[in-house]
């Protein structure tokens, strides 16, 4: 496929930056205004302790709930996989995303997360009408690896925020599958006992307090990762 072909595909990507990177899956953003934006992510069984904390907080539901879907790409031999288990630099993240539907992937974006010693971005690509041979192709323009699609993750997703700015999300019913080159589905599902509470706050004095008074313990979690182990039993 030419260069040509692929840019009428695959517009140009917008780009959001990350500085400076942090192992302890504790990131220091900038918004839009320049200003340092934190994020924790809290892995939990309950949702319903969750939502009592983040009421505490004054958190009311900002957006209406949905589904969200991401298919990811790796080597045969799951490079990025162990790459990024290993905390190695620079690492990547390739995947497909889209929500609501299970087949709206035609109206989906491609999110490469790249990771360096200092720093983190992420590269988004508005995919509106393309096939997967075609997509897959343009993946692999990106990177010296033959990379194909993995695994599908699926989960709900709630959207809630405060007076002072600070945003959570609460995905629940995690789900992952294995799927084809032409990204079908391959049964068994595999459930994951884990909740996750996503916290962005320019507040640091928040997002510590609701860390220290409730006992959340701040872990990586990478629902990617997290499907590597349960599909191929790592």
């Amino acid at each position: 496929m030419s260069t040509q072909k692929n840019k009428n595909l695959i517009p140009e990507p917008s780009r959001e930056k990350i500085f400076p990177a942090n192992p302890r899956n504790f990131d220091s953003r900038y918004d839009s205004t320049g200003i340092v934006r934190q994020e924790l992510k809290f892995p939990g069984k309950s949702t319903f302790n969750f939502r009592i904390t983040l009421n505490e907080w004054g958190m009311k539901p900002s957006f209406p709930d949905r589904k969200v879907f991401s298919i990811y790409f790796d080597s045969v031999n799951l490079d990025l996989f162990r790459i990024s288990e290993e905390g190695l630099t620079p690492r990547r993240k390739i995947r497909l995303r889209w929500y609501d539907k299970p087949k709206n992937i035609v109206n989906s974006t491609l999110e490469i997360k790249t990771t360096k010693e200092h720093e983190k971005t992420k590269d988004k690509f508005n995919i509106s009408n393309t096939d997967p041979e075609s997509l897959q192709k343009f993946i692999r323009s990106l990177t010296t690896l033959n990379l194909v699609p993995i695994c599908q993750v699926q989960y709900h997703r709630a959207y809630l925020e405060n007076r002072d700015g600070a945003r959570a999300t609460i995905d629940s019913r995690i789900c992952y599958s294995r799927v084809t080159n032409q990204f079908k589905i391959i049964e068994p599902f595999f459930f994951d006992s884990y909740n996750i509470l996503e916290l962005k706050t320019t507040n640091p004095t928040l997002s510590q307090t609701l860390a220290g008074e409730n006992h959340l313990p701040i872990e990586r979690f990478s629902k990617y990762c997290r499907s590597i182990e349960k599909i191929f039993n790592f």
